[in-house]
């Protein structure tokens, strides 16, 4: 498989998880997608280290293990002299958690059986650890740092 921990072109890799990602737009590919795509998905995570791959597959499984998604362009605000970074971050988490919750509630049951089964696969193959290191880092890319999130709390859920 090209996701797998002995591809050793991080473009082919990256253009793999793409396709994967551009997939897990439709609810009936992610329906029918099994747990090896999962697995494969959080092994790349543990070996590539180029950030356009990790995004990527985080994105695909943020995708296939979350039953929503916040809208993804969000107005950019400048900082007042008496902000700082971390403040502001911290309140776009929480509007976000807001938002999240509020799409919850109008998820589909079947929606929500196979994003549970897709994270109950990514905790199985060990998305646990690497999503914990991830999460800690500092992310330019602020979509990743909500992808993130999104997908730590829809392992959560699953737990």
């Amino acid at each position: 498989m090209v996701l797998g921990v002995n591809s050793r072109s991080v473009q082919l890799v990256y253009e793999a998880g793409y396709c994967l990602w551009l997939l897990a737009f439709s609810d009936a590919v992610v329906a029918g997608a099994s747990a090896g795509v999962v697995r494969a998905l959080v092994d790349c995570l543990r070996v590539q280290k180029k950030e356009k791959v990790l995004r990527v597959c985080i994105a695909t499984l943020t995708s296939m293990c979350s039953p929503v998604r916040p809208r993804t362009s969000r107005p950019q605000r400048a900082l007042n002299d008496d902000e700082d970074g971390a403040t502001v971050a911290a309140q776009r988490l929480a509007d976000l958690v807001t938002e999240l919750r509020t799409l919850e509630a109008d998820v589909d049951e079947a929606k929500l059986k196979v994003s549970a089964r897709h994270a109950e696969a990514a905790l199985e193959a060990g998305l646990a650890k690497p999503l914990l290191t991830m999460r800690t880092r500092r992310w330019a890319d602020e979509e990743l740092t909500v992808d993130l999130e999104i997908l730590n709390r829809a392992l959560q859920r699953s737990m």
